[in-house]
């Protein structure tokens, strides 16, 4: 269920220690498009990437396939504590950048929320500092605000 995304030998992405750090939103959606342009996907996918402390990106960096439509909630609080476990051995004091991709239209569905929701809910159980959530679709990469999360709980 889960990968590592590979580059090819002739990707211009930059290596992790070659990028820019990531201290803003607009910094945040810059590093989601450069790793997941050209959008287009095949199923539904979360995207995992430790930031060390001033939003530099790390090498962990993580994908989860065929993600079903409602969370798992036992396999989200494992994932969490093993990225509790890189933040506390790798990149103390750091955050966590997520990402949900799935094919579709650009608009938020009510599964992306719930999704999420949910992530938001793990990561706080670990004490995981989490940047905002993005969703990539098949034409575009936005935020999941905070507003559409207080949909879920309300």
């Amino acid at each position: 269920m889960s990968n590592f995304r590979k580059r090819s030998p002739k990707s211009s992405l930059k290596s992790p220690h070659e990028m820019a750090p990531i201290r803003t939103q607009a910094d945040l959606e810059r590093h989601w498009r450069l790793l997941m342009e050209p959008l287009g996907f095949s199923r539904p996918q979360l995207w995992l990437n430790v930031l060390a402390p001033g939003g530099q990106p790390t090498a962990f960096l993580a994908q989860l396939e065929d993600l079903p439509a409602e969370p798992d909630v036992r396999l989200l609080d494992r994932v969490m504590e093993i990225n509790r476990q890189l933040l506390d051995n790798h990149a103390v004091d750091g955050s966590l950048a997520l990402l949900l991709a799935r094919p579709g239209p650009d608009r938020r569905t009510g599964s992306d929320v719930v999704w999420a929701a949910a992530l938001t809910e793990a990561a706080s159980s670990c004490g995981i500092p989490l940047r905002p959530i993005y969703l990539a679709t098949d034409t575009d990469i936005r935020i999941i605000s905070p507003d559409d999360l207080l949909a879920v709980s309300a």
